[in-house]
């Protein structure tokens, strides 16, 4: 802002066509007058700030690019999260199958094992009471009795023995079958139960085989998340600077609109400045011209008058 006083200098011609010399124009008191915007810098402020904010959009739209393409990343690989997760519910499922099945046969084995106990138990004490293991040992010790009785001469007492051996030879035949057929139940269950282990044998090795296909079917979801955690690193360091950069983006917009309203601040008091001095300039100037005219009237009065005085 400069204090200016520019004086300007007018010649008109006088009156009955005689030409006077222009006297310099006085100053009429002082305008304060101001420099004029600079409008080219103003637009190159401007165009600065415009330039920051479309740097700092373009690194917006290129981060919710990005962030958008790690989302849809994520969402592709959660979806086969989601089938792993089902695929281990299914995995658990069945391993609860074949938990149940094994509990039902290891069940089975108990009620064989108990059975079996009591099946020996019986067979121990029916063999206490017997001298025979098999019939047909019965039968050839009655065989030789009979023969000794035949054959022999023996004493009515010792006849009496014989026939009761005999006798109790005889009874003595249910319980050996009795207990060969006891024998052979135990047998007969001997094999089932062996069969029962062998079943519960496999459940055990189905459910192995389940809780290591669990064991990998954990090992892929874990992998899953693994990789759902790397689409989406750096998302909340991005998110951060998606933010500072708006922050410096209304920034940049206050400033704009600051510049502006500065701006046209400016060229407002610059224009009413120049409206007043110019004003002022038209005043002083129409003050000056009624000056020199009053004074070519009084010249002209004084030299008509001194011509009528030297009149002859």
């Amino acid at each position: 802002m400069a204090e200016v006083e520019k004086p300007t200098t007018t010649g008109e011609a006088a009156a009955a066509g005689v030409t006077e010399a222009a006297e310099a124009p006085k100053p009429v008191g002082k305008i304060q007058r101001y420099d004029k915007p600079d409008k080219a810098a103003h637009e190159a402020e401007l165009a600065k700030l415009n330039e920051t904010i479309e740097t700092a959009q373009a690194r917006i739209n290129k981060i919710k690019s990005d962030v958008d393409g790690k989302r849809e990343n994520r969402r592709s690989v959660a979806s086969g999260a989601q089938l792993a997760r089902q695929r281990l519910m299914e995995l658990r499922a069945e391993f609860k199958v074949a938990l149940d099945e094994k509990n039902a046969v290891r069940e089975e084995l108990q009620a064989a094992d108990q059975a079996r106990e009591q099946m020996r138990s019986q067979v121990r004490s029916i063999k206490d009471k017997l001298s025979f293991m098999r019939v047909e040992q019965i039968d050839e010790e009655i065989r030789k009795l009979e023969f000794k009785m035949q054959h022999s001469s023996l004493s009515i007492q010792e006849e009496k023995r014989i026939v009761s051996q005999i006798k109790d030879l005889n009874k003595s035949r249910d319980f050996v079958k009795e207990y060969n057929d006891k024998m052979e139940k135990i047998n007969e269950d001997e094999g089932m139960r062996k069969e029962i282990k062998e079943r519960f044998a496999e459940k055990d090795a189905a459910l192995n085989a389940l809780k290591a296909q669990e064991m990998a079917q954990r090992r892929v979801i874990d992998d899953i998340k693994s990789k759902e955690e790397a689409e989406v690193a750096g998302v909340p360091e991005l998110t951060e600077e998606k933010n500072t950069l708006f922050g410096q983006i209304r920034e940049a917009r206050d400033a704009i609109r600051k510049l502006r309203t500065e701006f046209r601040a400016a060229e407002d008091q610059y224009y009413q400045a120049e409206r007043e001095f110019r004003a002022a300039d038209r005043e002083r100037r129409q003050k000056e011209y009624e000056a020199r005219q009053a004074e070519r009237k009084r010249r002209d009065e004084e030299r008509k008058k001194r011509e009528e005085e030297n009149k002859p």
